[in-house]
């Protein structure tokens, strides 16, 4: 089997099997991501699946190639545990999904499946390692069933299970014995160490257990749900950073990209019988319940219903505990967390056993912590002037950073928070970074260079722009104006247009959230990998054809919106930022999360960094991040005030 397969995780049917697809299943409570709300347990953080008990209806499915682990998990009774599945997938799967285009979340790193048969499932799992090992006696280690590769004891388990015995001796038998129980011993007192078993999509994996007699009983069942008690079962799917996002999105997802015309561009091979119809839906009972359409926009994350109206964000629980970071190999003086509550506060404080006074700087944090005199500051406590700020920013692009937030489920707190520390709110200036060697190269070797009235332009550049400049007032048509950028240099507006067309690499970030123009333009072509019309979909301007439109066009607030955001969701899926404001500040500061011991202003001063992430500094001791950080509660304490945003932070379950 390739690399990316997918197979559907009940009623799977091999391609190409002339077996029929026997299932009967309905769908129970809908999905919601786990929020901490009054009306929960009226929702679940996957797809929840009612089968009969009879027959194979209960069979489960591995989705994808992966390592599988069964454990337990809390039953309303301690005596009366539950248990649970979880596949893992390989490394070579993740970077399979992870080349599919258009792909705005995290892969699904992590399929889980809830409530499933201890019994049936162990009886699944040794009649797979019996098969894998009796198909590995006769062909070639590259054809065995990759758990037959793993190692068991200092062996691969297809060599330790000849040193123990032909199959059926008692030697063998109690070999076999011995690695089940190491794989489903999990509740004992000591447990034996917990094994994993490796898995190819489209394997029998499990069972789905009874349902239980605290789940409430689906509606609109087409199979009668008595006298004998049905079988439940809920499909989990988790991310990087364990966010239970929505399995029907992924299952939308990766069939929409099984099924491009195209068959170079496609990353998922769908393994599972359920031809396509006309209409671009499915023949399979599973597909036809969750209602996938693959010309039907499923989303990732659940809006609430009216009056609410909102598109709540879990606090994770990476995110609620305390954390730090280390993006090499040292470790955080800071650690910090999201209160999960109703406030969602930023808290930080100094990581436990670590002096406060490192290198002669002394690192604030709040409370008893907070030192007047200290040179890094990290106490995120805004001021009043920070949130009113954050109020006239909100009450001039509120409602084009929810729209944009809404459509690509991002939240807003994060949206508003970089505008305040980038732009503070203002849409037409500019940051014009220092002109670097090859890009004076650049313009050398071009047109420019050829001429004597080019080469006065780019020693104009080279002028004004030995250093950073920012802040600059963009006035309109911009390179229409002949008018000098800076007081005392001769680069004009026009020339400075110039340079952007002959320089490809000269880095310049207009606009609201900074963005710079190749990355602005990076990212919305990132979007076109799936929404084939950008404005459209987004409600922003027409796309620019060269560097200079994209200058002018990042100067719109709310096309610098949606620039910004995708760069904030792109760091999200591909940089493990994790919705972590530091992370968040940092990747968007730096580019990526990267390590970092010291930080440097404009004047090369070099202080310790409390964060281990690398990003600017301030000359009063402040950094990109703390500043951030300190926006963000800033945010949230306008919306507890004014109600404002519709895709925000709410505590988790």
């Amino acid at each position: 089997m390739s690399e990316g397969d997918l197979a559907l995780p009940i009623g799977h049917v091999p391609t190409g099997s002339p077996n029929p697809v026997v299932l009967e299943v309905c769908i129970g409570r809908p999905y919601r991501q786990p929020v901490s709300l009054p009306d929960a347990n009226q929702f679940v953080s996957g797809i929840e699946l009612w089968v009969p008990d009879e027959g194979n209806h209960g069979n489960l499915y591995a989705m994808f190639d992966g390592l599988l682990y069964f454990d337990q998990i809390p039953g309303p009774e301690p005596q009366a545990p539950l248990y649970k599945l979880e596949l893992h997938l390989t490394p070579a799967n993740q970077n399979e999904f992870g080349r599919i285009r258009g792909l705005f979340e995290p892969i699904a790193k992590v399929v889980i499946y809830k409530n499933v048969d201890r019994v049936r499932t162990r009886e699944i799992i040794e009649n797979l390692l019996r098969g894998a090992y009796n198909n590995a006696l006769n062909t070639a280690p590259n054809q065995w069933h990759p758990t037959m590769r793993e190692h068991w004891q200092g062996q691969r388990l297809k060599d330790w299970f000849d040193s123990v015995g032909e199959p059926g001796t008692p030697e063998f038998e109690a070999a076999l014995g011995e690695l089940l129980d190491s794989i489903f011993t999990v509740d004992l007192p000591t447990p034996l160490p917990q094994s994993s078993v490796s898995v190819q999509a489209g394997d029998l994996i499990g069972f789905a257990s009874t349902a239980q007699p605290f789940d409430p009983l689906p509606s609109d069942c087409t199979f009668p749900l008595g006298p004998v008690t049905p079988r439940r079962v809920t499909i989990v799917t988790k991310e990087y950073a364990g966010n239970e996002l929505n399995p029907s999105y992924y299952l939308w997802r990766y069939l929409w990209d099984a099924h491009l015309a195209n068959p170079n561009r496609r990353r998922v091979e769908f393994i599972s019988r359920a031809s396509m119809r006309p209409d671009h839906t499915f023949d399979h009972p599973l597909l036809n319940e969750l209602s996938i359409d693959l010309d039907v926009e499923v989303p990732a994350r659940i809006r609430l219903a009216p009056p609410a109206n909102t598109m709540p964000f879990p606090i994770s629980e990476s995110l609620r505990e305390w954390h730090g970071a280390k993006p090499a190999n040292t470790e955080s003086t800071l650690q910090w967390r999201l209160t999960n509550d109703d406030s969602v506060e930023f808290e930080t404080r100094i990581r436990p056993g670590v002096n406060q006074i490192i290198g002669g700087t002394t690192v604030a944090t709040c409370g008893v912590n907070a030192q007047p005199n200290a040179r890094s500051n990290a106490c995120p406590e805004p001021s009043q002037a920070d949130i009113n700020r954050i109020g006239q920013i909100w009450n001039n692009h509120g409602e084009d950073i929810d729209a944009i937030c809404s459509r690509l489920q991002f939240p807003v707190e994060i949206v508003t928070a970089i505008i305040r520390g980038e732009s503070n709110g203002r849409a037409r200036i500019v940051r014009l970074e220092p002109i670097r060697q090859q890009e004076i190269q650049q313009l050398q070797n071009s047109p420019l260079g050829n001429t004597p009235q080019g080469n006065i332009v780019i020693q104009n550049a080279i002028n004004l722009l030995g250093v950073g400049r920012s802040g600059l007032i963009v006035p309109n048509n911009p390179f229409q104006n002949n008018n000098p950028i800076l007081q005392g240099f001769q680069l004009t507006w026009a020339q400075l247009g110039q340079v952007i067309d002959n320089s490809p690499t000269y880095r310049a970030s207009p606009g609201l959230t900074q963005t710079l123009i190749q990355m602005g333009q990076s990212r919305i072509n990132w979007l076109r990998g799936f929404y084939n019309n950008v404005p459209d979909e987004f409600g922003v301007d027409p796309l620019p054809v060269n560097r200079r439109g994209w200058f002018e066009w990042l100067l719109s607030s709310r096309n610098s919106i949606l620039a910004g955001t995708a760069h904030l969701k792109y760091a999200y899926c591909n940089f493990g930022t994790r919705f972590d404001p530091p992370r968040v500040s940092a990747a968007h500061n730096a580019g990526s999360i990267v390590d970092a011991s010291t930080l440097r202003h404009s004047i090369n001063d070099v202080r310790h960094n409390p964060w281990q992430m690398r990003c600017n500094a301030n000359i009063d001791g402040s950094t990109h991040i703390s500043n951030f950080t300190t926006y963000f509660n800033a945010v949230r304490n306008y919306q507890e005030t004014s109600g404002n945003g519709e895709v925000v932070f709410t505590s988790g379950l």
